[in-house]
């Protein structure tokens, strides 16, 4: 038993060490091929940090594209960008910056949630405009884009009215928070959790059925421990993360790329994977920006990047003109 427990803690080390190693060659594909600034600190904690990626060719100030990763606000870095590596290389070779973000995970007791990681992602719009000069940015031409977690991070930004505090005495939190486009992959149509119940097909009959474990849960994501503790600030709360009441005439446009799965289509979801990520989510999104008048592109599968816009192109269109 001690060699069985040995030989699979070595296992466990070894499967860590190929994670990080396979993250660094994914950096190191563009830190040897472009300008970068690595593990650069926008606030006080460990998790805010970024990676910057700059064009090679010096033509003034570059526009920028922002990476927020996911996993469900308690997991995934911005190292982890072997998937978005084409998007990025391209971008930069096209004269646009690139950045990766890290912003702190949730924490179900410290009555702020998923609040704290939006909070961060302000903070690093605030924070690279404030210091755009510096790495040759154009502050009036950033975009946001990202999976899952990072994808609502987005539309929370294209969304919220200006969060820049002028009276501040912080010169950073005096910059504005608005950006001019979002990209959201696999995303949530809203942070008001109890408004799903209205858009994923047959969540209301699986919430009904796991009421009290359900309303845990949604307690934990909004930083309590308990529901009854969440309950005196429900309103308050969801009112200041409800993506969809936010949605105004003056939005930038965005890209919302949901694939319909043969496992989900349109049905009931099957497990939390296909509850955080069904196509509804994307189409309601759609549908009230274009209430709104917003520009908005809804992406359902595959061939449609091709067809309608790809994320390359989304960019290029509303950050180059």
């Amino acid at each position: 038993m001690k060699h069985f427990r040995l030989f699979t803690f070595l296992l466990v080390l070894i499967c860590l060490s190929v994670s990080v190693y396979a993250q660094k060659q994914q950096r190191d594909i563009l830190v040897e091929k472009y300008r970068s600034f690595l593990d650069v600190h926008y606030g006080n904690y460990d998790r805010n940090a970024f990676d910057l990626y700059l064009p090679n060719s010096d033509n003034g100030k570059h526009p920028l594209v922002v990476y927020f990763h996911g996993g469900g606000f308690t997991q995934g870095d911005k190292a982890r960008i072997k998937g978005e590596l084409p998007i990025a290389q391209h971008l930069l070779d096209n004269g646009i910056a690139y950045a990766s973000v890290n912003y702190r995970y949730l924490k179900n007791n410290d009555s702020l949630g998923v609040q704290q990681c939006i909070h961060d992602a302000v903070r690093f719009i605030q924070y690279i405009r404030y210091h755009a000069s510096e790495y040759a940015i154009d502050s009036s031409r950033i975009a946001c884009y990202g999976e899952s977690a990072g994808a609502g991070i987005s539309l929370y930004l294209a969304f919220h009215d200006n969060l820049a505090d002028v009276s501040s005495k912080d010169p950073i939190a005096q910059e504005p928070s608005r950006i001019n486009c979002a990209g959201a992959i696999a995303t949530q149509s809203t942070y008001n959790l109890f408004r799903w119940k209205r858009i994923v097909p047959w969540y209301w009959l699986v919430f009904k059925l796991k009421e009290k474990s359900l309303k845990a849960q949604i307690a934990n994501f909004y930083g309590f421990k308990s529901f009854h503790d969440f309950k005196p600030c429900k309103k308050e709360i969801i009112r200041k993360l409800d993506l969809l009441k936010m949605i105004t005439p003056d939005d930038p446009p965005v890209w919302l790329c949901n694939e319909v799965s043969d496992k989900i289509k349109n049905g009931i979801p099957h497990n939390e994977n296909q509850l955080f990520h069904h196509p509804a989510h994307a189409f309601v999104v759609a549908k009230k920006t274009r209430k709104a008048g917003v520009v908005n592109y809804l992406i359902t599968n595959e061939k449609q990047k091709t067809s309608v816009i790809s994320e390359v192109a989304f960019f290029e269109k509303y950050l180059k003109n």
